[in-house]
């Protein structure tokens, strides 16, 4: 066990793969480590037929192996290039319902932060509409303990997802860690909204676009 650990902090995925080929005992002990951390896309554009094929992948291994998505801690979802698209990814609904231990969400965008494009004017409600499958369409929130987000207009997205019986996808009553990336201004409305909903915050980080002196972007930490 303590080798397969070894390797996980490697993130050497192939050697991992191989060692979960042992046994039944090491093979689920080597998928915690190998589901622990998830990205998926959440629209494509014409060049995504690769990760068309490793979603539809990921799929079918959550429908065969439902327990697997409880060793998923950490979500980090592309929105992709969600400026050319208004539809989810097929599989996005299956696969984010079955990931009911995610404790961690990172959301982004492939479109370069300095591209006209974003924030797309037809994200927000697709968004919406995946985030809502999260841990599955009724049930109790998921409390993360981490959240991160590309742009603070997707704040309110965030906040106000709702699954299909009217209660909120996310608590944040147990939320450490918030951070805002790539903010060429701050709207501090939608952040003191949510800094209200997390009680228990102990980091706060503003991301800046802008640089400074010397040509460096720069960050903002506040310990609280």
């Amino acid at each position: 066990m303590k080798i397969c650990d070894i390797v996980a902090e490697e993130d050497d995925v192939k050697t991992l793969t191989q060692c979960a080929l042992v046994c039944t005992q090491l093979a689920t002990y080597c998928q915690t480590h190998l589901f622990n951390k998830v990205t998926v896309v959440l629209a494509l554009n014409d060049g995504g037929s690769r990760m068309n094929t490793r979603l539809g992948q990921l799929r079918a291994i959550l429908e065969q192996n439902p327990e697997i998505g409880t060793y998923t801690e950490s979500l980090s979802i592309n929105l992709g290039q969600c400026s050319l698209s208004g539809s989810t990814h097929p599989d996005i609904p299956s696969i984010l319902s079955k990931l009911t231990a995610v404790v961690s969400l990172t959301l982004y965008t492939s479109i370069s932060r300095e591209d006209a494009a974003w924030p797309p004017a037809v994200a927000p409600e697709y968004i919406r509409g995946a985030l809502k499958y999260m841990g599955g369409r009724v049930g109790s929130p998921i409390f993360l303990r981490d959240l991160q987000v590309s742009s603070p207009k997707l704040v309110p997205y965030v906040l106000e997802s709702k699954r299909d019986d009217g209660q909120h996808v996310f608590d944040f009553a147990r939320l450490r860690h918030f951070a805002v990336r790539s903010l060429t201004d701050v709207a501090v409305g939608d952040i003191n909204v949510f800094l209200h909903r997390a009680p228990s915050l102990e980091k706060l980080t503003l991301d800046f676009c802008c640089k400074d002196l010397h040509g460096h972007r720069y960050s903002l930490i506040f310990r609280l």
